[in-house]
């Protein structure tokens, strides 16, 4: 019998599962139990999770965390993580705001026994600063170093302050008969600065990065932001980094010491909008797989920045990708060869797009995880609906459960 949290559900191919997690955020990525069952984690006030028994296809209820005084661990934001440590203890990554609401405060705990319990709260950044993580993108080196990539935010609205504005800037379009606003701090200029901590003793201490990581215009001297890092370690042992950026597409830079010092960014050809995208490792085959929105610069100008998601597999270390193909097209074509532009310039949406598609939506914050012989992959979808006389956008979680062999179908 089908549980609440799955709202709908359709076979496909025979092969692939696509569901609509009802109320269920998970953000902090799947983990197999040793006794086979599935844990996604699930942040909201506490710290919950959800549980599989039977492969993804149906979940328990939401399950507050507990640490080992029996007391509810504290969440209250959505970039938590869930990684399987070398030494087999289960980590958790969660966030707070701090009392003056800026920025976040990272923490980290621990599980000896499955997450029955976890040990105490670990901060990771230091006090005072703006650093903020892109859900479950800590990663363990082969060395047993634990890196988790943040970025300093500091958001475009803030230009505007003080200003008497007729209009809150951003772009619009006319959405099932309404004009509403589709696009917003990435509309205007913002400066997002990308940088990491890791610890050598499985997150007892941290330790930041010597460098920040921002995209340099080497022709103008101009900066644009590298925001939501998400990273991997790649086969030669070297880290590679993908940020989203203000530019038509993504961009990378790499780590020779285990993430103390960062490459200059560049491109990665890979045409994007201003969204963040998912990098992981596939275990089996050790190639490396991104999910990100795959659009073109006139999309993003004409408000569809978030209606292409797209998955591509890589074999030479995130140098080129291919066996690319769309989860989720909302508004535009289901193509996947789109080219970024040729050159480096600040990309956002018009300030008026007129009347959107009666299809268009968004598809946005994907994460895959793996466990046996298949990839889970989740990522938000949005469609638009009038409640109580308004144009609202109303989400749900996608999970896309497949062979790893369709990866590279």
């Amino acid at each position: 019998m089908k549980t609440k949290s799955q709202k709908r559900e359709r076979q496909l191919s025979g092969t692939e599962t696509l569901s609509q997690l009802e109320g269920v955020k998970i953000y902090g990525g799947i983990e197999q139990l040793k006794d086979g069952r599935l844990l996604a984690l699930s942040p909201t006030g506490k710290i919950c999770a959800k549980y599989s028994e039977d492969e993804g296809q149906n979940w328990s209820k939401l399950s507050p965390l507990r640490d080992r005084a029996g007391k509810f661990i504290k969440g209250g934001d959505d970039p938590s993580g869930l990684i399987r440590l070398a030494s087999g203890k289960l980590m958790i990554t969660y966030a707070r705001k701090p009392a003056d609401g800026i920025g976040r405060e990272v923490f980290m705990r621990k599980s000896s026994n499955e997450g029955k319990n976890w040990g105490s709260e670990v901060r990771i950044n230091t006090a005072g600063t703006l650093a903020s993580n892109y859900h479950d993108t800590i990663i363990q080196l082969k060395t047993g170093r634990l890196v988790l990539p943040v970025r300093w935010c500091f958001a475009g609205g803030a230009a505007h302050a003080g200003e008497k504005l007729k209009k809150d800037p951003g772009g619009y379009g006319k959405v099932l008969g309404q004009v509403i606003k589709l696009e917003s701090h990435a509309h205007y200029p913002e400066l997002d600065v990308a940088f990491v901590y890791y610890s050598d003793d499985e997150g007892k201490t941290w330790h930041r990065s010597k460098e920040h990581i921002m995209l340099q215009d080497t022709k103008t001297g101009g900066i644009f932001p590298v925001d939501e890092p998400n990273i991997v370690e790649r086969a030669d042992g070297s880290i590679m980094m993908f940020g989203r950026t203000t530019t038509g597409q993504l961009c990378k830079s790499i780590s020779e010491d285990g993430g103390d010092t960062w490459s200059l960014p560049e491109p990665t050809g890979l045409a994007a909008s201003y969204s963040p995208c998912r990098l992981r490792r596939i275990p089996k085959t050790k190639d490396i797989v991104c999910i990100w929105n795959n659009v073109s610069t006139s999309e993003t100008q004409n408000g569809f920045r978030r209606s292409r998601l797209s998955i591509g597999v890589s074999k030479d270390g995130g140098k080129t990708f291919r066996h690319i193909k769309n989860l989720a097209c909302l508004g535009v074509p289901d193509k996947a060869d789109i080219k970024p532009p040729k050159t480096m310039i600040n990309i956002h949406s018009k300030s008026e797009m007129g009347a959107m598609p009666k299809d268009f939506g968004i598809a946005h914050y994907a994460n895959i995880r793996f466990a046996s012989d298949k990839a889970y992959i989740l990522w938000f979808e949005g469609h638009f609906h009038k409640i109580d006389g308004k144009v609202k956008v109303v989400q749900q979680r996608m999970l896309k459960i497949v062979p790893i062999s369709w990866l590279y179908s």
